[in-house]
This record gives C-alpha cells, sequence and structure tokens, in this order.
C-alpha cells in the first residue's frame, strides 16, 4: 500500500469519527498542516529518535486550545502508528473527501498575463459556466447541486495566449504554445505540407 492510499484510508477513518462535524475537522487539521509545513516542526515529528510520549506533549501544547479532543486524540493515534510522516497527507486526503461531501471544484487556471479585475471577473466566470455544463467531463458526479469553486489563478508569460486549465485529473488547455506544440508536431510527422501557404481574405 502506498503512502497516498495509507493517507487517505487515515483522513477517511478522522471524517467518521462522531463529535465533530467534516467542516470543523478539516478547519482544525489545516492549522496543523501549516504548521508541519516548518521545515524544523517536521524534522522534529519525523525523527525517530525522539519518543512518541514527547511528540504528543509537544502537539498538547501546540494544539490542546486550538483543536477539538478528538481531532488531537485521532493525531495522537497516528502518532502510537508512527504515521507522523503522513500528516500532510492526512490532512489533503481529508480536504478530499470534505470536497466530494460539499461538492467543492477548485479550478486550477494558469493565464498568460494579468487582467484587470473586472475581465478577470469575466473569464472566472465562464470557467465556471463550463464546468457547470461540463461536470461529468470534469468528473463531477452529483449532477444538480450547486457547485463552491475554489479558484487558484496564477500567471505563466510563456502560455504565450489562452487558458490552461486543471481540475482534478481533467485537463483543459486552449493555449497559444499548446497550439504552436500540436502545429510543430504535426508538421515534423508529415500531416501538415511545410511549403502551404495559408492566405487570409
Amino acid at each position: 500500500m502506498n503512502t497516498d492510499s495509507v493517507a487517505y484510508t487515515y483522513a477517511m477513518a478522522l471524517s467518521q469519527i462522531d463529535g465533530v462535524d467534516l467542516k470543523k475537522k478539516e478547519a482544525e487539521m489545516i492549522l496543523v498542516s501549516e504548521a508541519f509545513q516548518s521545515p524544523e516542526i517536521k524534522l522534529y515529528f519525523d525523527s525517530p529518535t525522539i519518543s512518541i510520549a514527547d511528540k504528543k506533549e509537544k502537539l498538547k501544547k501546540a494544539f490542546g486550545q486550538s483543536v477539538s479532543k478528538e481531532v488531537l486524540n485521532f493525531l495522537f493515534l497516528v502518532l502510537d502508528k508512527h504515521r507522523e510522516t503522513f500528516i500532510l497527507s492526512i490532512c489533503a486526503g481529508l480536504t478530499e473527501i470534505a470536497d466530494k461531501e460539499f461538492n467543492r471544484v477548485r479550478p486550477y487556471v494558469i493565464l498568460s498575463r494579468n487582467y484587470p479585475e473586472k475581465e478577470l471577473k469575466k473569464i472566472i466566470s465562464e470557467i465556471e459556466a463550463l464546468i457547470n455544463v461540463h461536470r461529468k467531463d470534469f468528473g463531477i458526479e452529483n449532477q444538480s447541486d450547486k457547485i463552491e469553486f475554489i479558484h487558484k489563478v496564477e500567471v505563466q508569460p510563456d502560455l504565450l495566449g489562452g487558458i490552461y486549465m486543471r481540475v482534478g485529473d481533467y485537463m483543459w488547455d486552449s493555449s497559444l504554445s499548446r497550439f504552436l506544440k500540436d502545429w510543430k508536431q504535426r508538421v515534423l510527422s508529415g500531416a501538415v505540407d511545410q511549403n502551404a501557404v495559408i492566405v487570409a481574405e
């Protein structure tokens, strides 16, 4: 069993623990994972030379007042099972479970340049409309409930023009750089006559 599947199993177990709703569990695990982004903290908890008791005490001091006892006890269980290196992956798995539960979609959008706020909102709106119309193509099982969009937008000038978008494992690439790459492949493969000239009327 690989790391991702182990982490997802733990995340699923956490999602099913009674006493705290899923959104609260997710928020608390995000808080923990943000701390574990620190190389020093991650190094401490990943170290096999530090006792489980000491690690639990550190967790209790750091999060005892900011997370529920259910989540804290779950983290203690993770330590007992020597799965502390999976904490960030467990958090990612829990967010994935919550996204499915609450019909959340996270489009990752790359643009070739910065757009004024008004134009950017229009682009985002069109992307949301595209995903809504083609839910099944983007891996969204529920075909009726309202989608909550959580966008991540970046600018990469080497895209040249157009838009690249990824939703989970689904990609949509209408960038100029992709068009040029495909055109080059067609020319090299002989699918396009290199001497052909296109004249616009």
